[in-house]
């Protein structure tokens, strides 16, 4: 984002922890799940980020409320390679709330 070639992104914490370390992001409290964009885009654009965060928002509510229907679309993606009962319960403490 900084050099303008991504206007947001939504991380998990398996990617996020980079640029922890490098210092582009710093949080005081646990988090799960970054939701992203550049303050250019909200400047420019601040109705379609509002969008993107009720999309985030909508989508994580269909994902706890859908696990196992989250689970097979994971595995079916390949986003997900372990059996589907760790996975079900790895998504069961996930939090992917925005806040």
């Amino acid at each position: 984002m900084q050099n303008g070639e991504i206007a947001g992104v939504i991380l998990s914490d398996q990617f996020t922890q980079k640029f922890l370390a490098d210092g582009k992001l710093a949080f005081d409290d646990d988090f799960k799940c970054i939701h992203a964009v550049a303050s250019a885009l909200c400047e420019q654009s601040p109705i379609t980020v509002k969008k993107i965060t009720r999309a985030h928002a909508k989508a994580r509510k269909w994902l706890q409320d859908n696990p196992e229907e989250t689970v097979k679309i994971m595995l079916e993606k390949k986003w997900a390679s372990c059996e589907p009962e760790r996975v079900l319960a790895y998504l069961k403490i996930f939090n992917y709330d925005v806040n």
